[in-house]
């Protein structure tokens, strides 16, 4: 996935395993990594409480699902909101770490649109 441009100065200059891996393979594929890395932490989210509603004594899915048995609504909206927030939170973080850790991506890209 890495452009053939970016792979063809390091060719010239004989760069070759270790050194063009960390300078040129890794930092183009960065973005790359940082979205599944994203997207893995949602769906693990989803996982986690999927897992805790169907079979667990513990955690927010299981306490959703003990207070859904119960009729207990309001209890059930607010576990529903309180999962909503966490993964809110998750991805923020994320958001905010990406943007810290690929701050040069971005103009990067912004002058490939120029």
């Amino acid at each position: 996935a890495v452009d053939r441009v970016l792979l063809s100065g390091p060719l010239r200059c004989a760069r070759r395993g270790r050194r063009r891996a960390l300078r040129v393979t890794l930092p183009a594929a960065s973005p790359y990594i940082a979205t599944g890395l994203r997207i893995s932490t949602s769906i693990a989210l989803i996982l986690v409480i999927t897992a805790e509603l169907v079979a667990s004594r513990s955690g927010l899915g299981y306490a959703v699902r003990a207070a859904e048995q119960a009729s207990r609504v309001p209890e059930v909206y607010a576990g529903v909101l309180t999962i909503a927030v966490v993964g809110f939170l998750l991805n923020a973080l994320f958001v905010a770490v990406e943007g810290r850790v690929l701050a040069w991506h971005r103009g990067y890209t912004a002058r490939e649109a120029i």
